[in-house]
């Protein structure tokens, strides 16, 4: 289960990119009816410093803005992450139908299609901040589901999750026969994005906490 509300002032960059959202996914080892298979896994973690946080006592979280240094950091920890995985499930990045990416806003996504040399229709594809904004945690298995719900058998998906701090980590995954039974579902991720409801600016500003 991830869930999150990413937030910012309203007069950071980050408030216009920010959404909020949920997903949940049920994981057994024994499971005959799974729609898709975890092949494995990997995950990098460096001491570094955050550009957003907290300080104690306080609601608000700030950000550094320090663009520079969480782009060089997002380069590594995502580079050595992956080719761990890559290396240690004998897989190349081409095997892959689908790949997930950390998705804060439309440029990341492209450039860690660059760094780990995967095709950036691959990447492009399975965005979905656009349309429902940067969830923060959620974001990667949102992702998934919507990747799920588009799915054919057999079929490669790599994950790959970021937080800054900074950690990531590179999940593998195979779609099965059974995924042919998801397109079946009564609501996919599509359906619950169509079945919006628009607020206005001011009924925004009180559910973000803003304004009371």
């Amino acid at each position: 289960v991830a869930a999150d509300i990413p937030w910012s002032s309203i007069f950071e960059t980050a408030e216009h990119e920010a959404g909020g959202g949920a997903a949940a996914f049920l994981i057994d080892g024994q499971a005959k009816d799974a729609i898709v298979l975890i092949d494995g896994f990997s995950s990098e973690c460096y001491e570094v410093l955050g550009d957003r946080f907290r300080v104690d006592g306080e609601k608000k979280p700030k950000s550094l803005e320090v663009r520079a240094y969480n782009d060089k950091t997002l380069k590594q920890l995502v580079t050595n992450c992956t080719k761990t995985l890559l290396n240690r499930l004998n897989y190349n990045i081409d095997m892959y139908e689908y790949i997930i990416a950390h998705q804060p806003n439309g440029r990341t996504p492209l450039n860690i299609a660059s760094y780990i040399g995967a095709s950036r229709e691959k990447v492009t594809r399975t965005v979905i901040s656009n349309i429902v904004g940067y969830c923060g945690c959620a974001m990667p298995l949102i992702s998934l589901a919507y990747v799920l719900d588009n799915s054919k058998p057999n079929e490669k998906i790599l994950l790959i999750s970021y937080g800054y701090g900074g950690g990531c980590d590179a999940i593998s995954l195979t779609t099965t026969e059974k995924i042919s039974e998801v397109k079946q579902r009564k609501f996919k991720v599509k359906d619950y994005i169509d079945s919006k409801e628009y607020l206005d600016f001011k009924a925004y500003l009180k559910y973000k906490g803003l304004v009371k």
